[in-house]
């Protein structure tokens, strides 16, 4: 059980290290969500996809792509 407490450790510690910029979102995308404080992969699966449609600017295209995104990056949103 250690093993798996230390690797969930290792994953948060990641997921905070990753900027939103490494995702490789298009620059529009990256300032929508930095409006929102959004600044790294932490931050981001924080929200769900229903979440991240509400935000100024993030239509059905940037959504997709955030989702592409995440799930690139071996992480996932939020479940609604």
């Amino acid at each position: 059980m250690a093993r798996g407490k230390y690797k969930r450790k290792r994953e948060r510690s990641r997921m905070r290290a990753t900027m939103i910029e490494e995702l490789n979102l298009p620059a529009r995308i990256v300032n929508r969500l930095k409006g929102a404080n959004i600044f790294t992969l932490a931050d981001l699966v924080t929200y769900s996809e229903k979440e991240l449609a509400t935000l100024p600017g993030v239509g059905k295209v940037a959504l997709e792509g955030i989702v592409e995104a995440v799930q690139q990056s071996g992480a996932h949103l939020k479940d609604e």
